[in-house]
């Protein structure tokens, strides 16, 4: 869920830069539910012949994104200086978990966007560039954020839906000082602990199903930050406090300085300890990881760290970077995606209690659906191709997941 994709960002769209910006176009609603008997973004991006397509390859469990807005009124947020959100994603999600049950798919309700935004982050629904002024902790917008997953948890996590509907996200990827010392992001650690807490209780009160996990993101303090609530909530038999932590190497410069040898390594051994921390005291996830990591390969499957945006010396006939469009990769590149791939999942398998890929249907290396429409990757959810690149590793069976992108609104950041 970030900004629409290029089917609906175009003509009087073309300058929507988040979800915000897009609802508040003259004739957004019709763009996104369709009109006049034609059929919207909301109908065309995810289709049921998707979750046919989830359930041939393999995946049975899908990280499902929205908008907090799909459920309250956003035009009584604070921060909406007379602007709201388009709403009727509810209804779609509704329309997805029906579509689950029948490929016997489980649902794990993501709410990737908070009141006020919680990141400042284009997926969040609203673009805020300086963080420090973002005001999910400001006002009444942790409120309404908790407004929002209490009816999640009355609409969708229902006695009825607990065949399907198996976990609720409380927020994604939240920035905090603890973060970015300083003051650089607004939010303060202790309040999101404190509201995480207060959440919790609330979205488990008003669900029915007695075995919903409730799952928080790690807020990028990794799954140790947040061992004290799985400590004071999981003490029963059934363990509803959750952990989603996000796993990439490809957003800091000591990912990037790296060849593809190193990366694995870092799946080996800083991935898996920091899983197994986590896993120790409450269920931990992966709700996100990806096949790509910003490298360049030769045809020999040698790999070096990717110099801008070209091979270091360029030469094409031999050397493809990730960058380059999917359709040019060499052998070589997509040996070494499919090794980091197979040691992510194996890793995720042994020390995780379970992985999300991101996502299903963005575009080139980051689609998982083009990627298994290749040779190299059409078994990767189910064979590993290069077993055993962690002395380490073990890999007794787990839930493989995928998260789809963009399916419940129109939040398809295909960059």
């Amino acid at each position: 869920m970030g900004t629409p994709d290029d089917t609906i960002i175009t003509g009087a769209f073309g300058g929507a830069k988040d979800q915000l910006s897009f609802d508040n176009i003259a004739g957004a609603l019709d763009a996104l539910n369709g009109t006049n008997g034609k059929a919207g973004y909301w109908q065309n991006y995810i289709q049921e012949e998707d979750f046919e397509a989830l359930k041939t390859a393999g995946i049975n469990a899908l990280r499902i994104p929205i908008g907090y807005w799909a459920y309250v009124d956003s035009s009584n947020s604070s921060s909406m200086n007379g602007q709201k959100y388009v709403q009727g994603a509810a209804d779609i999600m509704d329309q997805l978990i029906i579509w689950a049950r029948k490929n016997g798919l489980k649902v794990w309700i993501d709410l990737h966007g908070s009141a006020g935004s919680q990141n400042g982050q284009a997926h969040s629904g609203q673009t805020i560039n300086d963080i420090s002024q973002l005001a999910f902790q400001a006002d009444n917008n942790q409120e309404l954020t908790t407004q929002a997953l209490v009816k999640i948890a009355e609409r969708h996590a229902t006695l009825a839906n607990a065949d399907v509907v198996v976990g609720v996200e409380l927020t994604n990827e939240p920035c905090t000082d603890a973060q970015y010392p300083g003051s650089k992001c607004a939010n303060k650690d202790a309040q999101l602990h404190s509201w995480a807490q207060d959440a919790f209780n609330q979205t488990r009160a008003a669900s029915k199903n007695p075995n919903l996990e409730i799952v928080m993101h790690d807020a990028f303090m990794q799954p140790k930050a947040w061992v004290t609530e799985g400590t004071e909530f999981n003490k029963g038999t059934v363990q509803q406090w959750a952990i989603d932590t996000h796993m990439y190497q490809l957003y800091d410069d000591t990912s990037n300085a790296m060849d593809q040898d190193q990366h694995i390594q870092v799946v080996c051994n800083d991935w898996a300890n920091q899983l197994k921390v986590g896993k120790a005291v409450m269920p931990t996830y992966v709700g996100e990881f990806s096949a790509l990591t910003n490298i360049c390969a030769y045809n020999n499957g040698t790999t070096i760290k990717m110099n801008g945006n070209s091979c270091n010396p360029q030469d094409p006939s031999s050397c493809v970077c990730i960058s380059s469009d999917f359709s040019v990769w060499n052998d070589g590149l997509k040996k070494a995606v499919r090794m980091f791939l197979d040691v992510q999942i194996e890793t995720f398998e042994a020390y995780a209690s379970g992985y999300f890929i991101w996502s299903w249907k963005a575009g080139g290396g980051w689609g998982l659906k083009n990627l298994i429409a290749d040779p190299e990757f059409s078994d990767v959810i189910t064979t590993r191709k290069y077993p055993g690149q962690c002395s380490n590793a073990t890999t007794p069976a787990t839930r493989k997941r995928v998260a789809v992108r963009g399916s419940s609104d129109a939040r398809a950041d295909l960059s």
